[in-house]
């Protein structure tokens, strides 16, 4: 009876794990392969790479366009907004044709996400060990479902490594006790992509300070290798220059040719309040600002309780892009991890119709609210921000409840 439903048990699992491998086959992405075409923004990285090896700036749109045309792909090329660390890391790439590169970047990209599963997972594992098998995978199996990861596929996007460097830097952190590699992991993901450096400060108030001492030694050795590089100084500034126009969106190429609307907290601010840009940044900045001292705040406040490096990852990932000037519906993929964790957290402590009611609130988020609004050709900004109230909802209600749980326990500690 036993063997028979453990047999049931592992049957059910398979079954979870063999759904979230086939929602992970893009098929989109596919008939780009098919079309010989490269994905989208995997052309900004590889003609990025292509003008770094011919001596030209990754940062002109212009050029990295004449490169695609003279290729003869004659597809558009969106700008290059990253750091030049990373077309650098692209350039062994240039050694294959374009088609056979599409191919091996989506298969990279599906492999990468399942690792983020599987990391999550270990990271984990006393928190799972307490709920049946069957149950974590179905929690693993909707907060991928629910999230926008198909379009970071179909357009070949940097952000399924970003998040695996995230998600690896728990890991190393919390579960295998190798903090400088922690901190290396964060450091190539801040390499990438200059966001995740609020983490930095998650680090420090919970007192890991050998992963920022592995952050700043990987940080160091890496920006010194690629300064030693011919071009390095003149691609690192022309990245800095590059920044301005990026935080106050108006990058051309980007800005001016995306119909769909960047939905960050800026943009939208922007939007409502008449493009009163300075003040706009200013009064953004200092919101941020005054969350993140409060989450901060938090942090140190609430370190003693357990299960709570679980508990403020979700918040502090909700700052993260609440903080970018660019937030487009395929950047909620870094919720990812703080989805995952607080479900585990809060899975005994809600009842069968709660439950329904975050799955549904999680999958109502992930929708491309910008893409309908544009489809639909209704153009309203209270519609196209969905998934950004729901950012601010998550992270509100996640302070609160932090605080409530900080006077719990500290109620509890008093004589």
């Amino acid at each position: 009876m036993n063997v028979g439903l453990r047999r049931l048990r592992d049957m059910k699992a398979g079954l979870i794990w063999i759904l979230l491998a086939l929602y992970l086959i893009d098929p989109v992405s596919i008939i780009y392969i098919l079309d010989n075409k490269m994905a989208v923004d995997l052309r900004s990285f590889y003609y990025a790479a292509h003008a770094i090896e011919l001596g030209q700036s990754p940062y002109q749109l212009d050029q990295l366009q004449a490169l695609s045309d003279a290729a003869g792909l004659n597809d558009y090329v969106y700008p290059y907004l990253y750091p030049p660390i990373l077309a650098m890391a692209f350039k062994p790439l240039l050694l294959f044709p374009p088609q056979l590169i599409s191919s091996v970047y989506l298969l990279y990209n599906s492999l990468a996400l399942m690792l983020c599963v599987v990391l999550l997972f270990g990271l984990a594992q006393k928190e799972i060990a307490a709920i049946p098998e069957k149950q974590c995978l179905l929690i693993a199996f909707f907060a991928v479902f629910m999230l926008p990861l198909h379009v970071n596929l179909t357009m070949g996007q940097i952000n399924i490594t970003v998040l695996l460097l995230l998600i690896a830097s728990f890991y190393f952190c919390y579960e295998k006790t190798l903090p400088i590699l922690a901190g290396a992991c964060l450091a190539a993901a801040v390499l990438i992509k200059i966001t995740p450096l609020g983490f930095i400060v998650f680090f420090m108030l919970d007192r890991r300070y050998k992963v920022i001492a592995g952050f700043v030694l990987t940080l160091l050795s890496v920006l010194g290798l690629s300064l030693m590089h011919s071009a390095g100084p003149a691609l690192w500034q022309e990245f800095l220059n590059s920044l301005q126009a990026t935080a106050a969106n108006q990058t051309q190429g980007l800005s001016d040719k995306v119909a769909i609307a960047n939905i960050s907290l800026l943009s939208v601010a922007n939007e409502v309040l008449g493009k009163v840009v300075g003040k706009t940044q200013a009064t953004i900045a200092v919101i941020i600002a005054i969350s993140a001292i409060g989450l901060a705040l938090l942090n140190v406040s609430i370190r003693h309780i357990k299960q709570h490096k679980y508990l403020l990852i979700l918040p502090w990932l909700c700052l993260m892009l609440l903080a970018s000037p660019i937030l487009y519906t395929h950047h909620l993929i870094y919720l990812l991890p703080g989805v995952f964790l607080t479900a585990l957290v809060f899975y005994d402590k809600l009842n069968r119709l709660q439950r329904i009611a975050a799955c549904v609130f999680i999958f109502i988020m992930g929708l491309d609210w910008p893409l309908w609004n544009y489809v639909l050709g209704i153009h309203n900004i209270a519609i196209q921000s969905i998934s950004l109230q729901a950012i601010c909802l998550l992270l509100i209600s996640q302070i609160i409840y932090l605080y409530r749980l900080d006077r719990q326990h500290g109620a509890q500690r008093q004589p």
